[in-house]
C-alpha cells in the first residue's frame, strides 16, 4: 500500500529509518549532520520500489535479482536543506565526521530492473519529502510507527 493511500489502522506500514532525523528538525534539536563533502545517498520514494516490487512479481521469475532505488544521488546536506524548505525551518546541525567504513557515495544500478521490468523511478527528493512531510504531520501517523517494529532490528 503506498502512504498516500494509507489509513494505517488497516495496514503494517513502516516509516523511513529517517523520521528519527525528520523529528530532530520538526523540533529544532541538534541533528548530527555530515561535514561538508558530505556523502551522497541514493534516496528512494517507497512508491517507486512499490512499482518495482509489483513488476517484479508480476514477472513471476523465480531467485530473479533487482537492485530498486533512484540510481541517482543527493547530498545529505540537500536532503537536510530540502526538509528545512518543507517545514519553513532551520535545523540546528551538528557537523560530524563520517563514520569509519563509510563510503563517499552510494547509489543503485537499475539497469537489470530497468531492462527486464521497465523500472524507471520517478520522484524527486523533492516530491518525495515533500509527501513525506504531508504523512507524517497527518492523522495517519502515529509516534508508536517511528518507535516500535521489525524495521528497526
Amino acid at each position: 500500500m503506498r502512504p498516500s493511500e494509507c489509513s494505517h489502522s488497516k495496514c503494517t506500514c513502516a516509516p523511513s529509518p529517517l523520521t528519527p532525523t525528520f523529528t530532530l528538525i520538526l523540533t529544532s534539536t541538534s541533528s548530527p549532520s555530515p561535514s561538508p563533502g558530505a556523502p551522497l545517498r541514493d534516496f528512494t520514494y517507497i512508491d517507486d520500489i512499490v512499482d518495482g516490487i509489483v513488476a517484479a512479481l508480476a514477472l513471476g521469475a523465480e531467485e530473479e535479482l533487482f537492485n530498486l532505488g533512484n540510481h541517482r544521488t543527493e547530498s545529505l546536506m540537500r536532503f537536510i536543506e530540502v526538509i528545512e524548505r518543507e517545514l519553513g525551518l532551520k535545523a540546528n546541525k551538528t557537523m560530524t565526521e563520517m563514520s569509519p567504513g563509510d563510503v563517499l557515495a552510494t547509489y543503485a544500478d537499475v539497469s537489470h530492473a530497468r531492462e527486464v521490468l521497465g523500472y524507471a523511478p520517478k520522484t524527486s527528493i523533492d516530491v518525495g519529502l515533500r509527501k513525506f512531510i504531508r504523512w507524517y504531520r497527518s492523522d495517519e501517523f502515529r509516534q508508536e510507527f517511528a518507535e516500535e517494529g521489525d524495521w528497526k532490528r
